[in-house]
C-alpha cells in the first residue's frame, strides 16, 4: 500500500468522529430549541445536515460538480447557528471547528477534491487575481513584467522626484523650500541609484524631460486649430511621403539621444513646412514616440517665444 493511501485512510475515523461531534450538536439543538422531545422523531432528525454533507461532497467527488461542493460549505456553515445555541460562544466556537467544520476539511482531503476550485487560466477571476497580484508586487518593489525590484523602485524615484521639482517650483514659504530640496535630492539619487555611466545620464534626462513635460502640459489648452479629440480615424494612421534627409544618418545629433522636445525642434528646425502627423512620422521612424498634440504644442510655444533661435547642439542633461 503507498503512502498516499495510508494517509489518505487515515482522514476516516477523525472524519466519522467530527461528523458524531456535529451529529450530537444537532440532536441537542433538535431537542432544546426546536421542540421535538420524541425519541424516535429526534434521532431520525438528528443527523440531516450531516448526511447532506456527506452526500454533496460525494455527488461532487462522483460528478466533478463544484455546485454541489459550494452547497456543501454552505450547510456546514449554517451548523454554527445550533453550535452556538447549545453552547454559547466559546464552546459554540469548539462545537464548529471540531464538528462541521472539521468534518467537511477532511471530506475534503479525504476524497481529493482539490482540483475543483482550480479555475481556468483565461477565466475572468484568474485574470482579476493576476493583475491585482502583479500590482501588489509592483507596489511593493519586487520583480515582475521583465523588471527587477531595483529597476521599479529607481521608476517609482523618478515619479516621486518629478512630483516634488513641480512642487518645489511653486512654494513660496523658504523652510518648505528646504525641506523639499533635501526630499528631492534624495529622490533623484534613488532614481539613479546603481546606474554607471551612459545609463545613469540616460536616467536624468529622463527625470529632466518627464519633468518639462510636466510643467508644459498646460500649453496644450492653447493649440491651434478645431481638433475633435472624440472623433478617431478609421482605418490605420495614414502615411506621409518623408524625403531621405529624414533618415536617421542625416540628424547630428541622433533623434533617438535626444529628449522628446529637443528631437522635435530639430526636426522642426530642418524641415519647416513639414505638417504636425509628418513631424510625428519622421520622429518614429528614428525611434522617438509622441503625438500630433505635443508637436503643435512646442510650434505654438516656439511661436509665442518670437522664434527664438533653437541650439542645436548635443543635449547635455541637467544636474541638481
Amino acid at each position: 500500500m503507498s503512502k498516499e493511501r495510508v494517509a489518505t485512510a487515515g482522514l476516516v475515523l477523525p472524519a466519522l468522529i467530527a461528523l458524531a461531534m456535529s451529529a450530537n450538536t444537532s440532536y441537542r439543538y433538535v431537542g432544546g430549541h426546536l421542540g421535538i422531545t420524541d425519541t424516535t422523531e429526534r434521532g431520525v432528525l438528528t443527523g440531516v445536515a450531516e448526511l447532506a454533507v456527506v452526500a454533496l461532497v460525494l455527488h461532487a467527488w462522483a460528478t466533478r460538480t463544484k455546485a454541489s461542493l459550494l452547497f456543501s460549505y454552505g450547510l456546514v456553515a449554517l451548523q454554527a447557528i445550533p453550535a452556538f445555541s447549545v453552547s454559547g460562544g466559546g464552546g459554540g466556537i469548539m462545537r464548529v471547528a471540531l464538528g462541521p467544520g472539521l468534518a467537511g476539511v477532511l471530506l475534503h482531503f479525504l476524497l481529493s477534491l482539490d482540483a475543483l476550485h482550480e479555475t481556468k487560466a483565461d477565466g475572468l477571476l484568474k485574470r482579476a487575481w493576476v493583475e491585482i497580484r502583479e500590482r501588489m508586487v509592483s507596489r511593493l518593489g519586487l520583480g515582475t513584467r521583465g523588471a527587477d525590484s531595483a529597476a521599479i523602485a529607481r521608476n517609482r524615484a523618478t515619479d516621486r522626484a518629478v512630483r516634488l521639482a513641480d512642487e518645489l517650483s511653486r512654494v513660496t514659504s523658504n523652510r518648505k523650500a528646504a525641506r523639499l530640496s533635501l526630499r528631492l535630492s534624495k529622490a533623484v539619487d534613488a532614481a539613479q541609484h546603481g546606474l554607471e555611466g551612459p545609463e545613469a545620464v540616460k536616467a536624468e534626462a529622463h527625470l529632466v524631460e518627464r519633468l518639462k513635460r510636466r510643467k508644459s502640459v498646460a500649453g496644450l489648452a492653447s493649440i491651434d486649430g478645431d481638433h475633435e479629440w472624440g472623433v478617431l480615424p478609421d482605418g490605420p494612421a495614414p502615411m506621409f511621403p518623408v524625403p531621405d534627409s529624414a533618415a536617421d544618418s542625416y540628424w547630428e545629433p541622433p533623434l533617438s539621444a535626444l529628449p522628446v522636445s529637443s528631437a522635435i525642434r530639430l526636426v522642426i528646425s530642418r524641415q519647416p513646412e513639414m505638417s504636425h502627423a509628418e513631424v510625428v512620422q519622421v520622429l518614429m521612424q528614428n525611434g522617438v514616440e509622441t503625438h500630433a498634440a505635443y508637436v503643435s504644442s512646442i510650434r505654438s510655444k516656439d511661436k509665442a517665444k518670437q522664434a527664438a533661435p533653437v541650439d542645436l547642439t548635443p543635449y547635455r542633461s541637467a544636474s541638481f
